[in-house]
């Protein structure tokens, strides 16, 4: 079976994402796909890897309940209205993970992280999607702990992909080098959930600037990391490299600037998983000057190959600004197959023209710069 997955791979992803990379996909935590797993990221200094009721900041803890999501195997999804099956096995049985690593004793569902961008559409990385067919894996909302070994993954959280909208797996030395998938969901999510504000041009990024990802390392439920920083912001515009704890199981998962506007999704990093003398693996950790590896594939070179493809949709806009954001008409739940809501407001830029625009940015603005004042007191930079 896993052969088989790898053989079906086209041929320049093949050569990417299994023998001749030092970087390579950060791949599927799924015990199915030992094979196919590749590399992960390393753990700079202290682990920053958090819970959601660890994160002091509300508005991380709202990007963990409406936008974050993990890519699970369909074999964990059960009934007829579809919800999480009892168990799935821990992490340490699916990857030979020491018990006392941290989270090794924690169940493993995922293989992969993806960010809700629009109300129908979700954003992951490009390799994730070919490790299984779309029948065979559903998007998982909720997917984190609430309060120690309590998910919030609940009824009507589990929504199916139908699509992939638009998709980039580039080997090495590709210029630019893309890895991302645009997935559409069978129908709108409701306003429980909601798009996270994103950059639609490449975001003004410096090095040692704050980053801030969700994701599910090794596939256990999604925890943030709000320690990393930018190495380096390449002038090509397709990746920006990171020192970020991330880890497999993380690809697809969201990377947010100080202000929490994404910036990009974790696509590659270096392995973070090494034997130990006593028979199972242990996490690599380096000290915090060790230059990072982790790429963050840009969110705004993702979008441009989704409105390539549907250019109606309102995120596609030209007047939609710098920093934008799904448009609150598409909140009301939809029937699948209806049509795409296209309309004003999802703008979050200063002096945007479209209805509620001028109201949200300065509103935005203004949260922006008090949150990112007390970071930059609150936390030395790396």
């Amino acid at each position: 079976m896993e052969r088989k997955l790898i053989a079906l791979w086209p041929r320049g992803a093949r050569l990417a994402c299994v023998a001749i990379l030092p970087l390579v996909c950060v791949s599927c935590s799924d015990g199915l796909l030992a094979s196919a797993r590749l590399q992960q990221a390393v753990v700079h200094g202290d682990d920053g890897r958090r819970e959601y009721f660890e994160a002091a900041d509300p508005l991380v803890q709202q990007r963990f309940a409406r936008s974050s999501v993990a890519l699970i195997a369909n074999r964990y999804v059960e009934g007829s209205t579809p919800h999480l099956s009892a168990s799935a096995p821990a992490w340490s049985k699916n990857h030979d993970v020491c018990p006392d690593e941290v989270f090794a004793d924690q169940p493993a569902f995922a293989f992969c992280s993806g960010v809700l961008v629009d109300w129908d559409l979700v954003l992951t990385a490009g390799h994730c999607v070919r490790f299984l067919a779309l029948a065979d894996f559903s998007i998982a909302f909720g997917y984190y702990y609430v309060e120690p070994a309590k998910l919030d993954v609940g009824s009507g959280d589990l929504v199916r992909p139908v699509e992939i909208v638009a998709e980039a797996l580039d080997p090495d030395g590709v210029e630019p080098r893309r890895d991302f998938a645009w997935l559409r969901l069978e129908h709108r999510v409701n306003s429980r959930f909601q798009p996270v504000p994103f950059y639609s041009k490449p975001p003004p990024l410096r090095e040692k600037d704050p980053v801030i990802t969700i994701g599910a390392p090794g596939g256990v439920p999604l925890k943030v990391d709000d320690s990393g920083s930018v190495a380096e912001v390449r002038n090509q515009g397709d990746f920006f490299i990171a020192g970020t704890d991330t880890s497999d199981g993380w690809s697809g998962g969201a990377a947010y600037d100080a202000d929490l506007v994404l910036t990009g999704i974790l696509s590659r990093g270096a392995p973070d998983l090494i034997d130990s003398p006593r028979g199972c693996r242990v996490a690599v950790h380096a000290p915090a000057e060790v230059s990072a590896a982790e790429q963050f594939t840009f969110g705004a070179l993702a979008l441009q190959a989704l409105c390539k493809r549907e250019p109606s949709r309102a995120i596609c806009a030209a007047d939609c600004g710098d920093i934008c954001q799904a448009p609150a008409e598409a909140e009301a739940p939809a029937e699948a197959g209806e049509g795409l809501v296209v309309g004003g407001g999802c703008s979050l830029s200063r002096g945007a023209s479209r209805g509620g625009g001028p109201a949200l940015a300065l509103i935005f603005a203004g949260i922006a710069a008090i949150r990112l004042s007390a970071r930059r007191r609150a936390r030395p930079t790396r």
